[in-house]
Formats: C-alpha cells, sequence, structure tokens
C-alpha cells in the first residue's frame, strides 16, 4: 500500500509534535480545525481516530477518505456543545480576528474533560523581542503582505488569561529551535539547535484540557 505524503502548512517538527501528544490518547472523535492539505486528519485517521476535518478552502484538502468541510474559523462553529472528545488546531489563531471567540467556541464544542492541542507561531523569542526593539515589529507579522495572513500575535501570558477560565493547561513544548535568517538577501537561514524553551522555540505548541 502506498501511504500518501501530504505537505505540511507548520513549522518543522510541529505536525510531528502534536501527533505525538495525540498517540497516548483514547481513541475517540477529533475535529481538525484549519486541516489545510489534511496530514494531520489522515495520520489521526490512520491512527484510529474518528475524524472530521474543517477549512475555510476544502478544496485544498486530499484525502479522500475523509470529508472536510467549510468552516470559518471566525465565526461561531458549525457543530453542536460537546460534539467532540479533541479539537486540532495547527497554526490557525493568529490567523483570526477574535481569538478569543475561537477559545470560547473550542470550548463549546468539547466534551467534559476534552483535550484540545493548539499551536501558535512563538513572538516572545529572543529574535523577536530584538525585532521589535529594533523595528517595533514581530517576525511573521512584520510586512503588510504577512499581515493579511497573520493577523494576531499570540503572547503566552494573553493566552493564559484568555482560556484560565475554560481549560487547565496540561502541557506547553515547542516544535524546534528558532529559524534565523543569515545572510538573507541570498536566502540562507540556520536554526538554532536548541530544543526551544520561550526564548528559542520557534512554534509554541499547548495541549489543554476543558474545565
Amino acid at each position: 500500500m502506498i501511504k500518501m505524503k501530504l505537505k505540511e502548512c507548520a513549522g518543522k517538527n510541529t505536525h510531528k509534535k502534536v501527533l505525538d501528544l495525540m498517540k497516548t490518547k483514547k481513541r475517540g472523535r477529533v475535529l481538525d480545525i484549519a486541516a489545510g492539505y489534511g496530514n494531520i486528519s489522515l495520520q489521526l485517521k490512520r491512527m484510529g481516530f474518528d475524524v472530521t476535518a474543517a477549512d475555510i478552502n476544502p478544496n485544498l484538502f486530499k484525502p479522500k477518505n475523509i470529508e472536510c468541510i467549510k468552516v470559518d474559523a471566525n465565526k461561531k462553529l458549525p457543530f453542536g456543545p460537546e460534539s467532540f472528545d479533541y479539537v486540532v488546531s495547527v497554526e490557525t489563531v493568529e490567523h483570526l480576528k477574535n481569538p478569543w471567540f475561537f477559545i470560547d467556541e473550542i470550548h463549546r464544542i468539547l466534551k467534559e474533560k476534552g483535550t484540545c492541542i493548539i499551536t501558535s507561531p512563538n513572538v516572545e523569542t529572543l529574535q523577536n523581542r530584538l525585532f521589535y526593539l529594533l523595528k517595533g515589529k514581530f517576525n511573521w507579522f512584520h510586512t503588510e503582505e504577512a499581515l493579511e495572513d497573520h493577523k494576531t500575535p499570540i503572547f503566552s501570558w494573553i493566552f493564559r488569561y484568555m482560556v484560565k477560565e475554560k481549560f487547565l493547561i496540561k502541557k506547553e513544548t515547542f516544535n524546534a529551535g528558532e529559524v534565523i535568517g543569515f545572510l538573507p538577501r541570498i536566502g540562507i537561514e540556520i536554526r538554532l539547535p536548541i530544543k526551544g524553551g520561550n526564548l528559542f522555540g520557534e512554534i509554541r505548541i499547548i495541549e489543554m484540557v476543558k474545565k
């Protein structure tokens, strides 16, 4: 059997880290929101989860054995209360105009003690702090083109405030060390040989449980 290889629209190792967290979970119903090309959805289905995929552009979604429904994560999600055991949201929240509402909706559609795994670019790295000091902007959000796509930088302190009444944060990790441009005019980059941490982790990965 040929295994489908799908493009991962996320920072390096982010999908692997998310899937590693899900491997240990009791099988159940999971929503992959902003599913993109469908890599996370496909891997979760292979693990034995009952997968529902959703994306603003379902035409991008490749797996033929999983339905992907059109969903705008800025709006009320088209699912009833306590519909899912798990919600996976990979690099979605920073694209939204109102991430607070999105968190409320995830809480609404999760079952009691349900788990959400959510990821977002880490704007608190040392590189980002220096970038902001010098230019008043963050990497991922520093050009007009980037802001068309990335609308809301997510800080750890404000995220914790957003979720504190609704979720218990169980684990926080990072995909890998941060990527830093080196001789950017000729397109050379280096990745810090550091596993992560708030000052050097490129993508923040949070696992949280519904209160």
